[in-house]
């Protein structure tokens, strides 16, 4: 089975494609990069469409930047696609968020082994990066040049190749581990507490999870929402009704028209998976938005799985 993430190798996605392999027991995996999100969701679809089972990692939200647009704005496409008896678009009717995991985001110094600081003249690594490291880099780097490059994982390959003690690299553990250089014992972000959440994602049908996380969590789209005052009020009571948490809410443009949105939502299942209370409270909701005319598009009823932290 291939499992296609965002690449390249040794970064926050690769990480996380890893952490689904060892939770899940997909230990034959063989892990492929894209470099898109869309191109990562789309060549899941285009495979399953040839009957290949595959599996998709993406980003769906960090703690400090909010929601991956590009990750909602994929999956919002694909699941909206044209009805047609095409196989492609079969497939990707299929598509499901089948589970996710929560990642710790923790930046570390890469360097050569037993570089003293003092002999640092420069540090790679990528903008993102470098910007949530900078008190860090003033503190006790203060006479380095800092230099953005592509990637986390690009800068630590940089200074791999280069074997001059002078440079160093922000990134993961895995890239140091990766390389053959050394991580510095501690994270070295300005802030704690960064996490990214990422989705692994595929057929229903055919892929099956097993395995329980600390909760359950439904992915829906919701389309057609009325643009009225208390339009999205109304849409949203049903859930309050019958027992629903919303974890997270979020409005993006439909696309063709200004001021028409369609809204993602997640909601926190309160029963066990498919438990038959479970089921009649959803279809007591979907019977509502219905008559509302509201389309519903379920993402996925997927566990949000533990995952401890890796040495």
């Amino acid at each position: 089975m291939k499992l296609f993430y965002l690449g390249p190798e040794t970064t926050f996605s690769h990480e996380a494609a890893m952490r689904f392999c060892d939770v899940l027991g997909l230990a034959d995996a063989q892990l492929v990069t894209e470099e898109t999100i869309p191109q990562v969701v789309m060549a899941v679809a285009n495979r399953q469409a040839d009957g290949e089972d595959v599996l998709g990692c993406i980003p769906l939200e960090n703690t400090a930047q909010g929601s991956v647009t590009a990750a909602w704005d994929v999956i919002g496409r694909v699941a909206r696609q044209p009805a047609e008896p095409d196989p492609v678009r079969e497939a990707a009717l299929r598509l499901q968020i089948l589970a996710s995991l929560t990642l710790p985001i923790e930046q570390f110094l890469i360097t050569h082994p037993q570089t003293d600081l003092a002999n640092i003249r420069e540090v790679l690594s990528h903008p993102q990066a470098l910007g949530q490291c900078t008190g860090w880099l003033q503190k006790h780097l203060p006479h380095a040049r800092q230099t953005a490059v592509s990637s986390t994982a690009h800068a630590a390959q940089l200074v791999a190749t280069a074997k001059d003690p002078g440079l160093a690299a922000i990134g993961t553990r895995l890239a140091a581990q990766r390389y053959g250089l050394s991580a510095s014992p501690e994270p070295i972000q300005d802030v704690s507490g960064n996490e990214t959440r990422f989705a692994l994602f595929g057929n229903a049908r055919t892929t099956k999870i097993q395995a329980e996380g600390k909760r359950t969590t439904l992915a829906l789209m919701l389309v057609n929402v009325p643009n009225k005052p208390g339009g999205l009020l109304h849409a949203l009571k049903p859930f309050y009704d019958h027992g629903f948490d919303l974890s997270r809410i979020e409005s993006r443009p439909i696309g063709h028209q200004l001021g028409t949105y369609i809204f993602f939502v997640d909601v926190q299942w309160p029963f066990p998976a498919r438990h038959a209370r479970g089921v009649e409270a959803w279809r007591k909701v979907q019977s509502v938005l219905e008559s509302d005319g509201i389309e519903i598009i379920r993402l996925g009823l997927f566990p949000e799985l533990e995952c401890g932290r890796k040495s």
